[in-house]
């Protein structure tokens, strides 16, 4: 059988692909798949050597390129449910990936960062080239870092890039796939290793089996991918489709090539529902296919690696390859291929993408000649300034983006970190830091390197401690030049150098980190400025370096510091840790002040970690903030203004009632500094398995909104035994009566506090005695002095005013005294109920008398209730006995 002779044109398939690549959605988002059409231009004259000589390779430097990344939104900054979104972590993981694939290429990627557009046109369904004009327009694009578009889903394929261009597309499921690592392949001039040749007959860019130069076949260096060391391949992923399409072409029965390629072999049920079905079946048998294969193809889509052993990464045509007859696994030419495991391993082919995961020699080398040449001027401009870029992370998924955008807690980093003992290197937790006046605490400091270089190992880190503040300013609160007068007229320092190490070497995208020892100062220096409340420390850890130095000068606002250089991470952080033996409250305390020179109003919004899973902890505990008589004071002098907050019988404790609660308006003038308890005390019966919580304290200036500084406090819970609060069931009592209340104990020391209807606190113990003159509802409130777990209960006592004040005589025989009390009613009687039979009798109350005399010589013998009924209601009830 001879092959078909009719093909295509390069130009019309490239354009065929843009409209048809992957019209069925279902496949693009199953199997990764490239959008990239094939190259229609060809190589500049002089530039690609194709050569795969080691030494050759060996000429070209390293190159490092910036890249930045975006993400895109709907209009509206939302994503579609279900989707994959780019975030700041997958883009640290996704250049790491990067970089382990381009090693060996000479080519490494520096992260400058990552940023959102919100564009609900370009979200689903866009181009690559559509995104790009879009960006530029909007001022998006960068000009001097690779720019990386990560959509929800792209019009075509997984992937899309231009050649000689730095920018690539990718959706959002294959950004961390073999997918983006292939589209960035071909924006350094790489194409499929099958290229357009695989869609024959292409008599221009066939590539021939051969690899012996002087055999008349040879063409390897000019056509196909152009470099010498791939072979001849087919395109593994499509080769059933492709051969499918070859076959109908041929047969005349009214398909073009793209026709059955991209709509015919694709559909999911089959032909056998077309008209044309019978021509089908018996074009594909004249062409090869085997009987087997058209009987499944009648009812179901072409297979994709239809011919290839996807789990051992390896081709396994049938026995029609060594049939001269047959055109399946063969070049243009009829010559069977010869393809061997690592053409299927190789990045740029269309094998299973798990398997590939290489480069030949001669792709790289024509990677470096296309990044020399800069065809289209796009690669010298992104080449990296950055020599080194030693960073520590303000937060989990911190990339080292300078200025960091991504979050707005900057006193938070996991990479400072406190141990009482020097185990930090195997135990990574926080804790707060205890003084002891012989033994030293140990800080901990990891340092990262996201650079393409190796640091020198001769960069400095440096350590400084300050007393805990929301508004700490640099260099004044950690240098040792701030001292304060407490109540006792000494003088107190506020912050100083702990010490400086210096950094070993740090491979590229490694990280170290660093001990240091650190003499806590004694908490009892503190106890005179505020209240007895020795407030706990703050950390702030800044690199120097010549080669790595600050991108943004320093200021006096330590935020802004940290926010715009990755060279300084700071941990303002208070563990709360709620522990068996523990004292209740439990919390944290830390100064809000103001290191301006003119007076401030500030407010101070508390809020949970976003995106934290399970309960929120101000539903699951009750938060209370307990200002010091500064901050009191000053709030109160603005008019005590708070959003979710609630009042307590205390005036300057308040309690959260929902999230983002704010403290409005709080007036401070220059260095006014006071502090707040923050307290959590877990309700028993609001508790769930939930053990670690994080809840934020922020300072803004009122008015500009700019962020001054913050606290953390990250609570940790076991999962204890519950208890509930019991104040015992409700009483009736008379007025000018008194009744003691008690509450239940509970297993272990506990504080037990009664509150009364307004909520002021009038005893605390278990047994309360009280006398009200109405019907009252008395809060029992329970505080575990183990944990500070807390439970509610209520009690009400109610005062009956309308009661029968004695019966006399008791037992009797003819008459019966009663005397009652009826007051403030319109009607009142007496019911004479007969226990034995329930027969009853009415006798009506003078409302002017207080006394009644009831003649029971008829009743008989028994037990009787005398019924007090007032307005219709009862009042009250006493037993007699007849006799």
């Amino acid at each position: 059988m001879k092959l078909p002779l009719t093909y295509n044109s390069k130009l019309f398939y490239g354009v065929t692909l843009l409209i048809l690549f992957f019209n069925l959605s279902s496949y693009s988002q199953i199997e990764e798949f490239c959008g990239t059409p094939d190259k229609i231009n060809s190589d500049p004259s002089g530039v690609y050597s194709r050569s795969v000589e080691p030494s050759y390779f060996d000429t070209f430097t390293p190159k490092t390129f910036d890249i930045f990344f975006w993400r895109i939104n709907k209009n509206d900054g939302s994503y579609t449910e279900g989707g994959y979104p780019l975030t700041p972590q997958k883009a640290r993981e996704c250049v790491q990936y990067l970089n382990e694939s381009y090693a060996s290429s000479k080519i490494c990627f520096n992260l400058a960062g990552m940023d959102t557009i919100n564009s609900t046109t370009h979200h689903d369904g866009s181009h690559l080239a559509i995104i790009h004009s879009y960006a530029n327009q909007e001022n998006y694009a960068k000009t001097d870092a690779w720019n990386i578009y990560v959509p929800y889903r792209l019009g075509s394929g997984t992937g899309q890039a231009n050649y000689n261009k730095a920018r690539v597309a990718v959706s959002d499921y294959g950004i961390l796939s073999n997918a983006f690592i292939h589209e960035v392949g071909h924006a350094f001039n790489l194409t499929h290793t099958f290229d357009d040749g695989n869609y024959r007959p292409d008599p221009v860019n066939c590539e021939r089996v051969t690899r012996l130069v002087t055999d008349p076949d040879y063409n390897a260096d000019v056509a196909g991918d152009m470099v010498t060391d791939t072979n001849a391949v087919p395109n593994f992923f499509r080769e059933q489709h492709n051969h499918y399409a070859y076959a109908v072409e041929q047969a005349n029965i009214g398909y073009t090539w793209s026709q059955a390629r991209f709509n015919l072999a694709t559909l999911e049920d089959g032909f056998n529902d077309l008209t044309d079905a019978q021509a089908i079946e018996q074009a594909l048998l004249i062409y090869g296919f085997t009987q087997e294969e058209v009987d499944y193809l009648r009812f179901n889509a072409a297979k994709s690696f239809a011919y290839s052993d996807v789990p051992n990464c390896s081709y396994a045509p049938d026995n029609r390859i060594n049939d001269p007859n047959s055109p399946f696994f063969k070049d243009c030419g009829g010559t069977p291929y010869q393809v061997n495991q690592l053409d299927c391993f190789n990045t740029m082919a269309y094998f299973d993408g798990s398997c590939r995961d290489r480069f030949t020699l001669g792709q790289r080398i024509r990677m470096q000649e296309a990044i020399e040449e800069d065809e289209e001027g796009e690669f010298t401009p992104r080449l990296t300034q950055t020599e080194l870029d030693l960073y520590m992370q303000d937060t989990d998924t911190d990339t080292g983006q300078e200025p960091n955008i991504h979050t707005n807690i900057f006193w938070n980093s996991q990479d400072v970190w406190v141990r009482n003992q020097n185990d930090g290197l195997v135990n990574q937790e926080h804790q707060n830091p205890e003084y002891d006046p012989v033994l030293p605490n140990f800080v901990y400091v990891n340092v990262r390197n996201k650079s393409c270089n190796t640091s020198t190992g001769g960069e400095q880190l440096k350590l400084y401690w300050a007393k805990a503040n929301t508004a700490l300013s640099w260099p004044l609160h950690w240098e040792g030049d701030l001292v304060i007068v407490d109540n006792n007229g000494q003088q107190v320092l506020m912050g100083d150098e702990i010490g400086t190490l210096t950094i070993p070497e740090i491979e590229k995208g490694e990280s170290t980190i660093l001990e240091f020892e650190w003499d806590v100062p004694n908490p009892e220096d503190y106890m005179n400025i505020n209240n007895d409340n020795p407030w706990h420390f703050c950390l702030l850890a800044r690199m120097i370096s010549t080669i790595d130095p600050m991108t943004f000068s320093e200021g006096e606002f330590i935020t802004d510091n940290v926010k715009n250089n990755n060279n300084i991470a700071w941990r303002n952080t208070t563990v709360v840790d709620i522990n068996p033996n523990s004292p209740a409250p439990v919390g944290g305390v830390v100064a809000v002040g103001n290191f301006m020179n003119t007076t401030k109003n500030y407010n101070l919004e508390f809020f949970v970690e976003e995106n934290e899973a399970g309960k929120p902890i101000y539903e699951e505990s009750e938060i209370s903030i307990l200002l010091d008589d500064i901050l009191y004071n000053s709030w109160n002098s603005t008019g005590k203004a708070s959003t979710n907050f609630s009042g307590t019988f205390q005036n300057n404790k308040i309690i959260v009632e929902n999230n983002h609660a704010v403290i409005e308006n709080l007036t401070l003038t220059p260095g006014e500094i006071g502090t707040l308890s923050v307290n959590f005390n877990f309700l028993t019966d609001e508790l769930t398995n939930k053990t670690e919580y994080t809840y934020h304290l922020l300072q803004r200036e009122v008015g500009t909104n700019k962020l001054i500084g913050g606290e953390t406090f990250e609570i940790r819970k076991p999962i204890n035994s519950f208890f509930d609060a019991n104040a015992g069931d409700d009483e009736v009592i008379d007025s000018n009566q008194s009744v003691t209340i008690s509450a239940e104990e509970i297993a272990g020391d506990a504080t037990y506090n009664w509150y009364d209807p307004d909520g002021n606190l009038i005893f605390t113990g278990t047994d309360l005695t009280v006398s009200p003159e109405i019907t009252m509802t008395y809060m029992l409130e329970v505080i575990s002095d183990l944990d500070g777990f807390k439970d509610y209960d209520e009690i009400q006592i109610i005062v009956s005013p309308n009661r029968i004040e004695s019966l006399v005589p008791n037992p009797v025989s003819t008459q019966l005294t009663i005397d009652y009390v009826a007051e403030n009613v319109s009607s009142a009687y007496i019911i004479i109920l007969n226990q034995s039979n329930a027969e009853t009798n009415n006798y009506i109350l003078d409302l002017n008398s207080d006394q009644v005399t009831i003649d029971l010589t008829s009743y008989s013998i028994g037990l009787y209730s005398a019924i007090l009924v007032c307005d219709g209601e009862i009042c009250d009830a006493n037993n007699f006995v007849k006799e």
